[in-house]
């Protein structure tokens, strides 16, 4: 009995371990961008300080229920100390099952750069990659029409799998 207790412990101490967000470095961009690579996927950035950002991952974790073959990645300007509650945040959404990762930089502007040296900081901030890798990027609240269209380009290029 005290070892089924123990491998309980395991398993759930396991898959917190997972839900966990990555810190986002240096090497970071690359290697979501080549663990991606063939397949269009959509990186979106948020904040716990940001009150739209709230209403888009609402957004993203409805669209993304409904469009599993889409590869969601989420990116939190946080700095590293938010990260439980981060995580939280993301479990409370229903989105902890998502690939996911928070700014290992307690300097604003050197995550920012590190993402995209064209970015002001502006949030929510989205980045469409096609499967070629090319991105599109947009900032401010995204209209569920544009998750839409995005996918029915990708659908058109058979990009994704239906």
């Amino acid at each position: 009995m005290k070892r089924a207790g123990l491998l309980l412990t395991l398993i759930l101490t396991w898959g917190q371990a997972w839900a966990e967000s990555r810190p986002f470095t240096d090497g970071s961009l690359p290697e979501i961008e080549r663990a991606h690579g063939g397949r269009p996927f959509l990186l979106a950035v948020w904040s716990l300080d940001c009150p739209p950002c709230f209403r888009e991952l609402t957004l993203l974790s409805e669209w993304s229920k409904e469009h599993p073959q889409v590869d969601l990645v989420l990116l939190s300007a946080d700095p590293p100390e938010a990260g439980a509650l981060v995580d939280e945040t993301l479990e409370q959404l229903g989105l902890s099952d998502l690939e996911s990762w928070i700014s290992a930089d307690e300097i604003p502007e050197r995550f920012r750069y590190r993402l995209d040296p064209q970015w002001r900081g502006e949030l929510p901030r989205n980045y469409f990659y096609n499967a070629g890798g090319q991105r599109m990027a947009h900032s401010g609240l995204l209209p569920r029409e544009m998750l839409d269209s995005w996918l029915a380009t990708l659908t058109q290029t058979d990009e994704v799998d239906h």
